[in-house]
Formats: structure tokens, sequence, C-alpha cells
């Protein structure tokens, strides 16, 4: 995994997997598939590129990383599949999110959204601190 802003196809951890990794960005084109463990606490996955992707979680579990939407085009959607929550900031620039009933949680997170189609039934746990509407359709 890159740490210098180079982008991935995708990633993907197996249940057994285990990723430890240093750094603290993580790009990604497609798709990020985690099964396994993998420590994303204070991690940022940005999600970049041309193509739809997908952020999956072991089921019902709680990706408690950063994620940042920054597709290429609006027509491009990011889709959460098994995540309950994302216990982090949020940042969206470019692309659509359109998920189910996902809930942005955790202690004083930033929600920061300046651009692309929020399609959601997302709802905010009172603790995010900070939220940012600044343009597209939401």
């Amino acid at each position: 995994i890159n740490e210098g802003g180079q982008t991935y196809p995708s990633l993907t951890n197996g249940s057994t997997g285990d990723i430890n990794y240093s750094g603290t960005n993580i790009y990604l084109e497609g798709s990020y598939i985690g099964l396994g463990f993998f420590s994303s606490m204070n991690k940022t996955l940005t999600f970049d590129g041309g193509q739809n992707s997908i952020l999956s979680c072991a089921t019902s579990s709680v990706f408690t990383g950063n994620v940042t939407l920054a597709k290429s085009a609006v027509g491009n959607t990011l889709t959460v599949t098994n995540c309950t929550s994302i216990d982090g900031d949020f940042s969206m620039s470019q692309g659509t999110f359109n998920t189910g009933s996902l809930i942005f949680s955790g202690t004083n997170h930033i929600f920061s959204y300046s651009g692309g189609t929020f399609f959601t039934n997302q709802s905010f746990d009172s603790v995010v601190s900070n939220i940012n509407i600044l343009g597209g359709t939401f």
C-alpha cells in the first residue's frame, strides 16, 4: 500500500486477513472489502477515480476510519455495505454517495460536503461535532 498518493484499483482483506499499515492515507479507485482485521483508526480511505466503488465491512460492523469521496464524476457512486456506522470524519467533494441506513457516529468527527450527490437515509449521532454542507445535492 502506498504512502505517496498513488491510487490503487481495489483492496480486499479476506476474513482471515490482517492488515498492518503504518501510513495514514490509502487511495482507492475501486473498492475496499474489509472482512478481516484492519486497524483503520486514524486512517483515511480516499475513493477517487472514474469508477463506482464499494466500502464493505465484516457483517454489521463499524468502520472506524475516515472516508473521503472525491470521484472524477458525479455519476461515480460509493456504496457502503455491511457497515452499520462510520466512526470517523467524512469528506465528499464529488461523486454520488448512496447507501441505506448508515449512521455517522463517534466523538468530535467532521462531516464535510462540498459537491456531488448524497442519497441516503443516513442519520448523525448527536456527537458529530461539525457538519459543513457547502454545495451539491443533499
